[in-house]
């Protein structure tokens, strides 16, 4: 298409809107095709070259130079830090220098790239449908293509918006807006709540400022308050997360709000006062070209970014703290003492496993807190509870691994080999339990009105019971006296009489309209019972551990179970 022949309406808006959908659905597919490629491997040497500061910095530059958008290079960071691959602080720098990361698409906006277009779709479409090379190299080849499709949408833009300044109505509205800078910003920050890139509302302007409908100063007054429009964007978005998430939004909010800030306010003094503007400085120095001197505005805002975080430098960690504490699932999922176990014997370094495993079990009767009736927890609480215990577990094994391939005596070898074992019980007991909670919360949910009585007191009495005896676990692990032990597997191990009883119950209420659903609620009900019994400490005194052939009837279990 040529640029130099104007386009009637109708056409000219055909093409606007398929520009729009060709960036827009190519932006979000460079993205996923990102968030693919970030797996085990790409993880593992992310955190071999985020040692430093400054391989941090550089990576995060390449990572919102690929995603163009510093939001979903937040997410991604958040996913790396979540998983225990980057610290906060170097978070905090990746995060940062992604937004300079993404000053690449406006440059690229302003030349003239019909043949790149055209390459890079080409040899992008072509290695993906042929899936050329490896099967881990088929995302690259897709975010290549994607990469293409974006780059079509900005020149389609370009030619769409061509021949706007001629039309009469954008006369007669130029003339009414006049010089507003206010304009410029306000529409910026709206911009940036609808639009959740400020590198595409760049290229956006930039098309704008070739095609006459925008000054450069209202222009840059646009850039200007995306900037500030991405505070209110991400704590928008991250109104309901919690912990780690939100500081990382707070973050973004707080370096880009000021950058915007700042420069919108130095735009305001110049008109005022009649000094030399950013752009003008750039007009006299660098170029005049209308939509590179926007690049390099956006560039020197984004620049601020990174400027502003590395002045307050490691008070930034104590700041986020305090706005957005940890979460106890967070705490969770950080080991807090296997990491100092470097040079440490083999004997104590199996004793800070053991500590390690105590702390999954304290949280265990939490993940039933989302169906208890005074429970406080919210079911994704709950499951984010969950999946702290399975990435401490993660940890655990990963420990017991590198252990195991050291110099051992028999004795440790053989605690080595027992808290394996025990670590995989507790980790399908901590499954049981989150299968569990979501079986009971989905057939409550699931009931109808006076038909739900005896099904819901079933539940409950399960509930409660599973509770009971999660807590009596948490205080076996905690003072292992023999007592205390021997109670909890003459609970768990005399089961038979219980459960048959249970099953009555359920056979009885199903025929007065109950769920069938209960019969799966129960039989996740007596396996996190038997794994119990596989997590619990070795009773001092000797008493036996065996699950399989129920001995005596527990009034324990009576009073917590049959209630109902």
């Amino acid at each position: 298409m040529n640029t130099s022949e104007h386009l009637t309406t109708f056409p000219a808006i055909a093409i606007f809107l398929a520009g729009l959908a060709f960036f827009f659905h190519g932006l979000d597919g460079v993205k996923e095709s990102l968030k693919s490629m970030a797996g085990r491997s790409l993880r593992q040497r992310i955190e071999r070259f985020t040692s430093t500061g400054a391989l941090a910095a550089l990576w995060g530059f390449i990572l919102g130079a690929l995603a163009q958008s510093s939001t979903a290079a937040s997410f991604i960071v958040t996913g790396f830090v979540s998983s225990r691959l980057l610290t906060l602080r170097r978070a905090l720098t990746m995060v940062a220098w992604a937004n300079l990361g993404t000053v690449v698409l406006p440059f690229i906006a302003s030349f003239d790239i019909r043949t790149a277009i055209a390459l890079i779709l080409g040899v992008g479409g072509l290695l993906a449908t042929f899936r050329a090379g490896r099967e881990f190299l088929l995302p690259a080849w897709r975010g290549l293509f994607m990469l293409g499709l974006l780059m079509l949408g900005l020149q389609f833009l370009k030619d769409a918006t061509g021949g706007i300044p001629d039309e009469p109505w954008f006369r007669q509205f130029a003339q009414t807006l006049g010089d507003s800078l206010v304009f410029g910003f306000v529409v910026g920050i709206a911009s940036r709540l609808v639009i959740q890139s400020t590198s595409a509302i760049v290229v956006i302007v930039v098309t704008f400022v070739n095609s006459g409908i925008l000054t450069d100063s209202q222009a840059a007054m646009m850039v200007h308050g995306a900037g500030v429009g991405v505070g209110a964007t991400v704590l928008l978005m991250g109104r309901s997360s919690r912990g780690l998430p939100r500081q990382l939004a707070y973050f973004q909010a707080i370096i880009n709000s000021a950058a915007g800030a700042i420069l919108a306010l130095g735009v305001m003094t110049t008109k005022l006062t009649g000094l030399p503007s950013l752009m003008d400085l750039i007009r006299n120095t660098i170029t005049s070209d209308s939509s590179r001197m926007l690049a390099i505005v956006y560039v020197v805002q984004q620049s601020l970014c990174v400027g502003i975080a590395e002045l307050c430098g490691s008070r930034w960690t104590q700041w986020l703290n305090r706005l957005s504490p940890p979460t106890a699932a967070q705490n969770l999922a950080t080991p807090m003492y296997i990491d100092q176990g470097a040079g440490v014997d083999p004997t104590s370094f199996l004793d800070m496993i053991t500590r390690e495993q105590a702390r999954i079990v304290e949280r265990l009767p939490d993940i039933l807190d989302c169906v208890r009736s005074d429970g406080e927890r919210t079911m994704a609480e709950c499951n984010h509870m969950a999946e702290s215990c399975k990435s401490l577990g993660a940890e655990i094994h990963h420990a017991l691994r590198e252990l195991s391939q050291t110099r051992l005596d028999r004795q440790d070898a053989e605690q080595l080999l027992a808290l394996d074992i025990k670590q995989r019980a507790v980790d399908q007991l901590v499954t049981e339990v989150a299968h569990f909670a979501r079986a009971s919360l989905d057939e409550r949910r699931s009931s109808e009105p006076g038909s739900e009585s005896d099904g819901n007191a079933l539940l409950f009495a399960m509930t409660e019971g599973l509770h009971l005896v999660l807590s009596q676990l948490v205080e076996c692990e905690r003072s292992r006296a023999p007592g205390d032990v021997a109670m909890l597997l003459m609970i768990v191990g005399d089961r038979g009489d219980l459960m048959e009883q249970l099953r009555a119950d359920i056979a009885a209420s199903t025929s007065r309209g109950a769920r069938p659903g209960l019969q799966y609620t129960l039989a996740l009900f007596e396996r996190a019972m038997w794994l119990v019994g596989k997590v619990a400490p070795p009773a001092a005194d000797g008493a036996d551990s065996t699950l399989s052939e129920p001995t005596t009837q527990s009034p324990a279990a009576s009073d917590s179970l049959q209630h109902a």
